[in-house]
């Protein structure tokens, strides 16, 4: 439990943060000030964190190999990245932040600032604004935290498509290709966004819904395999390309299932679906463009279900859609009363700290801050091994 308490409480932070401000005054200074003291918490705590979590074992020395544009030529800079075995926009990105002098703390600040203006737009955008660190608390713990500290790559791909949403309401194909066309150099799993373009702005019928969330019940609880052949058909598909060893690689094999079980998660999920479901309609009358997140809570609910025999691929294509969380619950909240929003940010607010409590509680999360003392990659890998 130790571990996990300063990821607790900021969670707690945000939620009063969100009481203290939100709900109670409505006033531009108030709103401002809102604003400021989410973004300082959100900076300082994830953006000049140290080395928390995980990936940072391959970010950190992977950052440290980088050339620069300035003791490298520009022509070198760009072969190394396009031969890189990461994404070349990402590592582009990061060669242009360290060529400007950051190191990779600074780096990681700055990086989790260009999301959090991105999301900020985007909560303004399709959310009543004055809700906006409940919006931020609702991202931290469906897996925000992750994506900001684990996934630096995925979280632009992530942004783009997000941005993007707005073309497929204006059926603006050329622009929602070109920006994921971007997000696919941050992250190849972008590939999976490309096909939204023309499934995101279809309303289903409610029997559709429930018929599609019924049978993957069945599939989830009867642990009905449907994905092992496929898989293997997949990685025989594409044997040659850069997609056949990811495959391999996160164990999406016949011989390497497991599986998700009952749970607090399998609840939410379930009570999740129900409350989207029956608000939709309420909510898309005052906002039609809200339909695409709509879309992408089922497809998250459905992932678990119809792909919950691979942990490993359940996890990271409901990652791609998860997003939709603070979206869709905060339109559900703004629609409340006041009694109700009080119920709603209670079982809201419960859960998602007991979501960090159990997430946290190990000696990756053992919490530093790059402003209060130098992280120790060596000390860290030998406290996390």
């Amino acid at each position: 439990m130790e571990y996990a308490i300063p990821y607790c409480f900021v969670g707690i932070l945000m939620l009063f943060l969100g009481l203290k401000l939100s709900p109670c005054n409505d006033k531009i200074a108030n709103i401002y000030t809102q604003r400021y003291i989410l973004f300082l918490i959100w900076i300082y705590f994830i953006g000049f964190r140290g080395f928390i979590v995980t990936d940072w074992k391959e970010y950190y020395p992977r950052f440290n190999e980088f050339p620069t544009f300035f003791n490298s030529s520009i022509s070198y800079c760009l072969s190394f990245a396009s031969n890189h075995h990461w994404e070349t926009g990402y590592v582009v990105f990061a060669m242009i932040l360290k060529s400007l002098g950051a190191n990779y703390f600074i780096y990681q600040a700055i990086s989790l600032i260009i999301d959090i203006v991105i999301l900020t737009y985007i909560f303004d955008e399709y959310c009543n604004s004055k809700y906006l660190p409940f919006y931020f608390f609702i991202y931290y713990v469906f897996q925000g935290f992750v994506i900001e500290t684990n996934l630096m790559r995925n979280s632009k791909a992530i942004m783009l498509f997000l941005i993007s949403i707005k073309y497929i309401n204006q059926k603006d194909f050329k622009r929602f290709f070109l920006l994921n066309l971007l997000g696919y150099f941050f992250h190849k799993s972008t590939i999976f966004y490309f096909p939204l373009y023309f499934v995101l702005n279809k309303k289903f019928s409610t029997k559709f819904l429930w018929l599609v969330f019924l049978i993957g019940n069945i599939i989830f609880l009867m642990h009905i395999k449907i994905i092992g052949g496929a898989v293997d058909i997949a990685v025989k598909l594409l044997q040659g390309t850069s997609f056949a060893p990811m495959l391999r690689w996160y164990g999406l094999t016949s011989g390497n299932f497991t599986g998700y079980d009952l749970g607090l998660g399998f609840l939410e999920r379930t009570l999740t679906f129900v409350m989207t479901l029956k608000l939709q309609n309420k909510i898309l009358k005052k906002d039609i463009n809200l339909l695409p997140f709509f879309n992408l809570m089922y497809l998250y609910i459905f992932t678990y279900l119809y792909l919950s025999e691979i942990n490993i691929l359940t996890s990271r294509i409901s990652m791609l859609f998860v997003i939709t969380y603070p979206v869709i619950y905060g339109n559900i909240y703004d629609k409340l009363s006041k009694k109700n929003k009080i119920i709603f940010l209670i079982f809201v607010g419960a859960y998602g700290i007991l979501k960090m409590l159990v997430q946290c509680d190990e000696p990756n999360y053992l919490y530093e801050n790059y402003l209060l003392t130098e992280p120790n990659f060596s000390k860290r890998l030998l406290l996390t091994h």
